[in-house]
């Protein structure tokens, strides 16, 4: 208003603005608080949402601690319905796996595992999920899916443990070479002090093929 040189100037201005933005103005205004009251409300939501599920997964937790799996099954499935975005959920698939895989039911473990990957975005739980899912169709000897899982690209920290895999995939098919080859590159991501190295020699070893000083050249 600083280009009007009198007060009444400028309440005329105002007036005239109003007239003709006041009511979208109003609107404007109500939506803004509809964002910011509504908003808050979905925050509290979200937090009440999260402490019903962090409640859920430890009564979850102390049932598999008892034993009682069938209560572990009952919470577990609660959390992937009715608590599906937070990442106890996820937690939860996780821990529903592993009592499939020990109860010999790799197809119900390979559908938790899918869940996770359907449902968590997060990097690292991609690969641990990809991970676990590759040797659980290994297991059921669907060996062209499993290879299917490892990720193509860079896998990060994750890449001796994806190599390692591929290597008894393509063992289980009878592709010795590959298998070898897979090993090696596994044995060459490890640090020299991991206690991954002796199992991964050994595999090699099977091969007649000694590896021990690949990683000593590239520490």
């Amino acid at each position: 208003m600083e280009g009007y040189a009198t007060e009444e100037q400028q309440v005329e201005a105002i007036k005239k603005w109003w007239k003709k933005n006041g009511s979208n103005a109003i609107t404007a205004g109500l939506l803004v608080l509809a964002v910011i009251f509504g908003g808050q409300a979905w925050m509290g939501y979200r937090n009440a949402d999260r402490e019903s599920a962090s409640a859920e997964y430890e009564a979850m937790m102390q049932s598999l601690q008892a034993g009682e799996n069938d209560a572990a099954f009952s919470r577990g499935d609660t959390l992937l319905q009715k608590y599906s975005s937070t990442p106890y959920a996820t937690l939860a698939a996780f821990a529903l796996s592993k009592l499939k895989i020990d109860a010999n039911e790799p197809v119900a473990a390979e559908a938790h595992l899918r869940w996770i990957l359907q449902n968590d975005s997060d990097d690292n739980i991609q690969m641990v999920a990809k991970l676990r899912l590759a040797r659980v169709l290994l297991a059921q000897q669907k060996y062209d899916d499993a290879l299917a899982v490892v990720p193509a690209g860079d896998s990060g920290s994750f890449k001796s443990s994806f190599d390692e895999v591929k290597g008894d995939i393509y063992l289980a098919k009878g592709d010795k070479k590959s298998a070898q080859e897979a090993y090696r590159q596994a044995l060459q991501s490890l640090p020299v002090n991991s206690n991954s190295r002796q199992l991964l020699q050994m595999k090699l070893d099977d091969f007649g093929t000694s590896e021990t000083s690949v990683g000593e050249n590239n520490s």
